[in-house]
């Protein structure tokens, strides 16, 4: 069954799913049918304020509507924020069969190139770019075990010493750990059990 509300407009019980064009089918709905689509979208076609709101918003405006349609009359006060009308509409995307033209080079990208793309023609564009990386990543990875493999960088006796740092010759007897030990400095089983293995407690 329908409801009827108090202006006569027939309201639907269930959500209102627009399968038409939008534009066509949005026009044709009652107050009540549009304020139950309002109740679930924020715009008439997709996810930002199109030629279709314009048009809409054109016609239901100079109609009074009442305030028991509150996601209607949202809507209406959300579109009167902008500046009417909307030029923008929904990019195609385009053929999902359609192949990439074989002069695109992946390796090469030409920005002029891409922009008579579709949609779903930049997609592939973009599957073949991550191939592409995969392939050379893995080429590369190969080239060099290769090298190392052959030992193409040389013997360890023919390596040529660049630079050294502090005094090589040197061999310290205790690290810092042994000493502190060693003049019986902390409390390292109690400083465990507060803080855990790295905990120590000054003497």
């Amino acid at each position: 069954k329908e409801a009827k509300t108090q202006n006569g407009d027939k309201k639907a019980k269930n959500s209102v799913k627009v399968e038409k064009s939008p534009e066509s089918v949005l026009h044709l709905m009652s107050l009540a049918e549009l304020n139950l689509f309002f109740e679930s979208n924020s715009y008439c076609d997709g996810y930002v304020p199109s030629c279709v709101d314009s048009s809409l918003y054109s016609t239901v405006s100079s109609r009074n509507v009442p305030n028991t349609y509150p996601h209607l009359l949202r809507w209406l006060r959300h579109m009167k924020s902008f500046s009417m009308p909307f030029t923008q509409k929904k990019e195609n995307p385009g053929d999902e069969g359609a192949e990439v033209p074989a002069s695109i080079d992946v390796v090469q990208l030409d920005v002029e190139a891409l922009k008579p793309l579709t949609v779903n023609q930049l997609k592939k564009v973009r599957t073949m770019v991550d191939d592409k990386m995969k392939s050379v990543s893995r080429l590369f990875k190969m080239n060099i075990y290769q090298l190392i493999y052959n030992n193409d960088f040389g013997l360890q006796d023919e390596n040529a010493v660049v630079c050294t740092y502090g005094d090589v010759n040197v061999r310290k007897k205790y690290s810092h750990f042994d000493l502190i030990h060693m003049i019986d400095g902390v409390d390292s089983e109690a400083g465990a059990i507060t803080a855990g293995g790295r905990g120590y407690y000054l003497k």
